[in-house]
C-alpha cells in the first residue's frame, strides 16, 4: 500500500513543481529528481542573446537519419528535426568541428521531459492494486476520468503534451486520450489541477484539489486549497473502503489530522494534529524471545480483592453483548462454588454476589478482556475468528475483607481456587487448551482505613498471595509459565495521612518481577467516594487490559508514569521519570487542577513551599522551591485532592503521559492516558 501512496505524494510534488515552471519569475529554479530546472521565464532570460544570435543559424531536417549523415557545420551549429517519429523530433547542437564530430540532442526542453515524468507516475498510479492482505482495494480514478470534453488540446506538432491555451483557459494537459481530449490538467494561471467533473468539489465548507475519487466521482483524497492539507473523509459511506478488516478505529485516535479508513472509519494509516505516525501494525505473533506465558485458547484471569473487584456501586450493568468470543461461568462473572459447571459469553449482570452484597453491577471483567481482545486486533490483527485466543474473566472477591482474610489458609480463598479449578475442567471437557494468565487484585480500602497493615506487613502479604495462588493454580493447570499478579493502586484514605497500601502496591509491583502495577485511580469515576460507578469500572479494565496486553501477552514489562531519580540543587528539584508514551504533560483540562499539580515537598517533617511546577524535557520535571533544601522528600498524589473529586479522603495529581489511546461508551471518548503513580520519594 505505501508504494501507491508514495506515487501519489510523487504525483503531487511534479505538479507542484510544474506550476513553478510555468509560474515562475526570472530568479526560479525547481529541483526535481535532484536536478536543478529553470522556470521558463528564467531560461529564457538566461538564454534569450545566446538563442538570439544562433536562431538566423539553425538547419532544418526532415528526419534525424537526414540530419546524422550531414556533419558538414561547424562547432555549436544549432539543426532542427521536424518530421520524424515523435521522440526524435527536436532542437540538436553540433558537437567537434565541420566534416567530424556528432549531432546531439538538447534537454533544454524542461516541460516535455517534466511531462513524461508525471505521465509514467500516472501510468504506475493507473497499475497500481493494493495488496495487503483482505483489503478492499482503493479504486484511484485518475485513469478512469471521463473525457474532459470542453479542453480539447489542438496542439501545432504531433506530441501530446504540449501546452495548449484555450479560448477562456491557459490548460497545461498532464495526461489525454487517444482523441487528445484532457484527462487531468494543470491550469497555468492559478496552478490547480483540472480533471473531467472534479475540479472543485464542496468538503466541509472547503474547496478542495481531488487526487483520488470513486467511480461517482467523489472525492476520497483530496487537497484543500486554502490549507494544503491531505484529507481523506472518514464518514463518507459513498467512499471505495481502504480496509476489510485491519485498523485502528477513529475513537482510539484523537485529533486526527489525515487518515486512510474504510467506511466504517476503520483507519489502516493515520497522521495526527502534532504530526506523529499512527499506524497498524499487523505483526501477528508477540515476540516469543522474553515472553514468560505461553499463549492458548483459553486465557485466564481471576479478579480478587475486596468489593471493588466485585463491582460494588456499579449498577446498572452495561456490558451486556459480548462482541467477541470471551468467556465467563454460567453464574456470571461473580460465580460461586455451583455457579461453576459451564461456559457462556461474557456479560454483565446486576446479580446478587456470593458475599451477599446486592449493589453489584458492572465489574472490571469485560472491561479488561475486550480491551484485551481489541489491542490484538489493533496491533496484532488477531482476530477471534481466525486466532483462537479467547478471554476467560470472572471474579472471586469479598465485599470489605482485608488482606489476611483473602490469603491462602482463609475462608474465602477456596472459592479463588475453585474459579481456577473450573476454567481448567471446562476447557479439557470441550478439548481446548486453558492457563491462568494473570491474577488481578482489587483490594487495600478496609486495610488502608483502618490503618491495620504497616507497609512491610502489607508489602509482605500481597508478594506472598502471588506465591501461593501462582503454585496452587499451576498445580492445577501444569502450565509452565507463571501467574503475574496485577494491581491498581489504591487512592482513597491517603489524605489522612495512611498510605501504607498505596505505597506498598507501587514498591512491591517495583521489586518483583511477578507483581504489576497497571494504574492509579484518581483520574476514574467514584459513586460514592469508595467505590466506582459502572463507567469507572469498565474504565479501569482498560487499564488493566493494557499491563496485561504488554507483560503477559508481549513479553514486555510494563511500568506505569513512575519516577526514576531525583537531583537535588539549592531550590531546585530535578525528577527524572519512566514515561511510558513522551512527552510528559500536566494536564488541567483533563481532571481539575490539584494544588501544586499534586506535588508537596518535605524537609525534617516541615512542609516546603513549592514556587513553581515545570515540565522541562519529555520525561522531567523541575520543581522550584520556596527554600533551599538538603534531603528533602518528595510526594505525588498523597496529601491533595483536586475540587470536584469525590474519593474519600483521596489524593490526585495532574502529570501524565502521551498515550493516545482510547475508548468509547455513550457517544464519549474516555483518554487512557498513563498517570503518574501516587510516590513518596
Amino acid at each position: 500500500m505505501s508504494g501507491y501512496f508514495q506515487l501519489v505524494a510523487r504525483l503531487e510534488e511534479y505538479t507542484q513543481a510544474l506550476s513553478q515552471i510555468l509560474a515562475g519569475d526570472e530568479n526560479t529554479s525547481v529541483s526535481i529528481d535532484g536536478e536543478q530546472n529553470s522556470s521558463i521565464k528564467k531560461a529564457i532570460a538566461d538564454q534569450f542573446l545566446a538563442l538570439k544570435s544562433m536562431a538566423n543559424g539553425r538547419v532544418a531536417f526532415e528526419t534525424v537519419a537526414q540530419m546524422y549523415a550531414d556533419l558538414n557545420h561547424s562547432a555549436n551549429t544549432l539543426a532542427e528535426v521536424w518530421n520524424d517519429a515523435e521522440n526524435n523530433n527536436g532542437l540538436y547542437g553540433k558537437l567537434g568541428s565541420a566534416g567530424s564530430g556528432s549531432w546531439q540532442k538538447s534537454p533544454y526542453d524542461n516541460i516535455e521531459q517534466f511531462n513524461q515524468s508525471l505521465n509514467n507516475i500516472q501510468t504506475s498510479l493507473a497499475e497500481f492494486e493494493p495488496s495487503i492482505a483482505k483489503v478492499a482495494t482503493i479504486e484511484p480514478s485518475v485513469n478512469e476520468l471521463k473525457s474532459f470534453n470542453q479542453h480539447i488540446v489542438e496542439p501545432s506538432i504531433k506530441a501530446g503534451l504540449k501546452r495548449f491555451i484555450g479560448d477562456k483557459n491557459k490548460l497545461v494537459p498532464l495526461i489525454v486520450d487517444e482523441q487528445n481530449k484532457v484527462l487531468l490538467g494543470v491550469d497555468a494561471e492559478s496552478a490547480d489541477l483540472i480533471a473531467s467533473g472534479i475540479d472543485s468539489y464542496k468538503y466541509r465548507d472547503s474547496l478542495v484539489t481531488p487526487i483520488v475519487v470513486d467511480q461517482q466521482g467523489k472525492a476520497a483524497i483530496a487537497v484543500e486549497k486554502q490549507s494544503g492539507r491531505t484529507i481523506m473523509d472518514l464518514h463518507d459511506k459513498s467512499l471505495s473502503p481502504a480496509l476489510n478488516r485491519f485498523g485502528l478505529y477513529k475513537r482510539d485516535i484523537k485529533g486526527v489530522a489525515f487518515a486512510i479508513a474504510d467506511k466504517d472509519g476503520k483507519i489502516a494509516f493515520a497522521i495526527d494534529d502534532d504530526g506523529e505516525q499512527i499506524r497498524v501494525n499487523f505483526e501477528k505473533c508477540a515476540p516469543i524471545e522474553s515472553k514468560t506465558s505461553t499463549d492458548v485458547e483459553i486465557n485466564h484471569i481471576v479478579f480478587y480483592g475486596q468489593s471493588l473487584s466485585l463491582g460494588a456501586a456499579g449498577q446498572p450493568a452495561i456490558s451486556l453483548e459480548q462482541p467477541y468470543s470471551n468467556l465467563t461461568f454460567e453464574g456470571g462473572p461473580r460465580s460461586d462454588f455451583d455457579e461453576l459447571l459451564s461456559l457462556k459469553p461474557l456479560v454483565e449482570d446486576n446479580l446478587r454476589a456470593p458475599d451477599g452484597g446486592a449493589n453489584r453491577g458492572e465489574t472490571i471483567c469485560s472491561g479488561a478482556a475486550n480491551y484485551i481482545t481489541e489491542l490484538l486486533q489493533i496491533e496484532n490483527g488477531m482476530y477471534p475468528d481466525t486466532h483462537n485466543y479467547s478471554m476467560l474473566c470472572s471474579t472471586a472477591g469479598h465485599g470489605g475483607y482485608r488482606i489476611d482474610q483473602l490469603e491462602k489458609g482463609s475462608e474465602w480463598y477456596p472459592l479463588l481456587v475453585a474459579h481456577a479449578t473450573a476454567g481448567f475442567n471446562l476447557s479439557q471437557a470441550d478439548n481446548k487448551t486453558y492457563a491462568v494468565q494473570a491474577l488481578g487484585w482489587v483490594q487495600g480500602e478496609a486495610d488502608q482505613s483502618t490503618g491495620s497493615k504497616t507497609f512491610q506487613s502489607y508489602f509482605d502479604a500481597l508478594v506472598k498471595l502471588q506465591s501461593d495462588f501462582e503454585t496452587d493454580a499451576i498445580a492445577i493447570t501444569g502450565q509452565v509459565s507463571p501467574i503475574p499478579l496485577i494491581t491498581y493502586q489504591l487512592a482513597t484514605y491517603v489524605s489522612r495521612g495512611t498510605f501504607n497500601v498505596t505505597l506498598a502496591q507501587l514498591a512491591a509491583s517495583e521489586q518483583s518481577e511477578n507483581i504489576i502495577l497497571a494504574a492509579p485511580t484518581y483520574q476514574l469515576i467514584y459513586s460514592d467516594g469508595v467505590h466506582l460507578n459502572n463507567i469507572g469500572y469498565k474504565w479501569l479494565g482498560h487499564y488493566f487490559a493494557k499491563a496485561y496486553k504488554r507483560q503477559v501477552y508481549e513479553g514486555r514489562p510494563w511500568k506505569p508514569l513512575s519516577p526514576l531519580k531525583m537531583q537535588v540543587q539549592n531550590k531546585l528539584v530535578l525528577i527524572d521519570f519512566h514515561v511510558p508514551v513522551p512527552p510528559l504533560v500536566i494536564d488541567t483540562d483533563t481532571l481539575p487542577e490539584t494544588t501544586d499539580f499534586g506535588f508537596t515537598v518535605y524537609e525534617n517533617d516541615i512542609q516546603i513551599g513549592i514556587d513553581s511546577v515545570d515540565v522541562v524535557s519529555c520525561n522531567q520535571v523541575k520543581l522550584t522551591l520556596s527554600q533551599s533544601v538538603i534531603n528533602p522528600v518528595v510526594r505525588y498524589g498523597l496529601d491533595n485532592i483536586a475540587p470536584g473529586l469525590n474519593h474519600t479522603d483521596g489524593g490526585s495529581g495532574n502529570l501524565r503521559d502521551s498515550d493516545k489511546l482510547n475508548w468509547s461508551y455513550g457517544g464519549k471518548d474516555y483518554p487512557l492516558y498513563n498517570w503518574c503513580v501516587m510516590f513518596e520519594k
